[in-house]
């Protein structure tokens, strides 16, 4: 039996990956980001303030791509450009300042997961709460671990929603050492104020062209020194 030759193109642009659901209450309103993970390829797709985008980062070849689906354009990244702006953790520390205090509390069970919790603090308040759990435990290997949380300290830095944040005590979940099923986020009052939770994370197959910069959009060449 001959095999048409668009199912044989369909199988090989599938690849073994994981895709993670998380979902994110602020107030009234309530999204969804999904994060696709393939070996050395990781897309991220938001729904950030209402806008549609997505973060593409394919390592092996060092590049981030920035999409907004709104305005069909898309940014490109050189991993020059990444190493600039994602930094480390001394970097993440000293923008902080030393009144940003992050406390290990013991551990907890979170829904289907136990966790470690993670707590900090400013002049005495918290303003953030995290419950984590080892990278294996969801089955991600400590390379795909590793090259998301870089790509999501990309982001932290980077998205309009951080830049309105700055003003305020920040924490990435890649700098305390785990995975975060649950981030909590309180207010100066010590109401809840972000809510994100990982609803599921799946070992499936993954078409390969959702990390490919999508046709038709408008490509912008990103430059050192712009933001």
């Amino acid at each position: 039996m001959r095999i048409p030759s668009v199912l044989v193109l369909t199988f090989l642009s599938l690849s073994a990956g994981m895709v993670m659901k998380v979902r994110r209450i602020s107030g009234n309103n309530e999204d969804t980001s999904v994060v696709y993970l393939d070996g050395q390829r990781i897309r991220i797709d938001d729904h950030l303030q209402g806008y549609n985008v997505s973060y593409i980062y394919r390592v092996r070849d060092r590049q981030v791509f920035f999409i907004n689906h709104d305005v069909k354009s898309y940014i490109f990244f050189t991993f020059e450009i990444l190493n600039e702006l994602t930094g480390t953790m001394e970097m993440l520390l000293e923008r902080l300042g030393p009144e940003v205090r992050v406390s290990k509390l013991g551990a907890e069970r979170r829904g289907d997961y136990d966790c470690w919790v993670y707590e900090a603090s400013k002049d005495g308040k918290r303003f953030a709460r995290v419950w984590v759990v080892e990278p294996k435990t969801l089955g991600l290997d400590e390379r795909s671990f590793e090259n998301l949380s870089q790509l999501q300290r990309f982001i932290d830095r980077n998205t309009q929603q951080v830049s309105e944040m700055r003003r305020e005590p920040f924490i990435a979940y890649g700098e305390i050492g785990g995975f975060p099923v649950e981030i909590v986020r309180y207010d100066k009052t010590g109401g809840v104020k972000l809510k994100e939770t990982l609803l599921s994370a799946e070992v499936v197959k993954i078409d390969t062209v959702i990390f490919k910069e999508p046709e038709g959009y408008e490509r912008v060449e990103a430059k050192i020194g712009e933001r």
